[in-house]
């Protein structure tokens, strides 16, 4: 606990000689990016000692930090959250992180930027917050050597998908699958999970607790799952969680 605290520590102080981040970044590290006109918040967590993540969002990087969401679970390895009621993509971000014995830190603030890394076109899926969200890269022209009536060609490159994880359905640091909704028992709430080989698993049906843990041993092995969250029987998310192994 003294080494992650004093880690923290430093880092927070060299912050100004750090280089931009990318995703996914390790805490105290974040990530917060813009695509598609959304901002994106993601961060990878290596530490048990984490019990708590909010995420606050401020028009000044230094005051005015209010928290838009406190996780329910922050011990999966890699989370994120897709700030859809932003006013603008100029908003500030920072971590409010709570650690073992009531310590706590704030991450540094950062200011969204555009995905500079390649230039994509974002396009995601209605009504959809996360999830598979489809990514095609902008084909770049390529000049191929002058022929007779040849002209100037474009190859297209492979069509990419992202995977955005969802604050609904996600995995504890044990590998059990927490199923988080806040308005069961004001709505109906019904998640269908599948095999990989994409055939129907379990399903879980009047959901009326807003906190619900599944054990793993319900998922026999470890590896990733689809699932499809219903909410008064009409499609709400489509995703995938990852059902992991016991930390030794």
């Amino acid at each position: 606990m003294k080494r992650l605290i004093q880690f923290f520590s430093a880092c927070c102080i060299l912050a100004v000689v750090v280089q931009p981040v990318k995703a996914q970044d390790t805490l105290p590290s974040f990530s917060a990016v813009i695509r598609s006109g959304k901002v994106i918040i993601s961060w990878a967590n290596p530490y048990d000692s984490v019990v708590q993540i909010s995420i606050q969002r401020s028009m000044d990087s230094v005051r005015g930090f209010r928290t838009i969401i406190t996780l329910p679970d922050p011990t999966p390895p890699v989370n994120g959250y897709l700030d859809s009621k932003a006013p603008d993509t100029l908003q500030f971000y920072r971590l409010y992180i709570q650690l073992q014995r009531g310590r706590f830190f704030q991450t540094k603030s950062l200011r969204p930027r555009a995905d500079t890394a390649r230039t994509v076109k974002v396009e995601l899926a209605a009504k959809q917050k996360s999830g598979f969200q489809f990514i095609k890269d902008e084909p770049p022209p390529t000049v191929t050597a002058p022929k007779a009536k040849d002209s100037v060609k474009t190859i297209p490159k492979p069509q990419k998908y992202v995977w955005v994880p969802s604050v609904h359905v996600y995995t504890n640091k044990e590998g059990n699958v927490v199923m988080s909704l806040p308005e069961a028992g004001k709505k109906q709430f019904r998640v269908q999970f599948y095999q990989p080989d994409g055939k129907p698993f379990f399903e879980v049906t009047r959901v009326s607790e807003t906190l619900i843990l599944l054990d793993k041993t319900n998922f026999h092995r470890a590896g990733w799952y689809d699932f499809e969250l219903f909410e008064n029987e009409k499609l709400k998310e489509k995703n995938k969680v990852q059902v992991l192994k016991v930390r030794q």
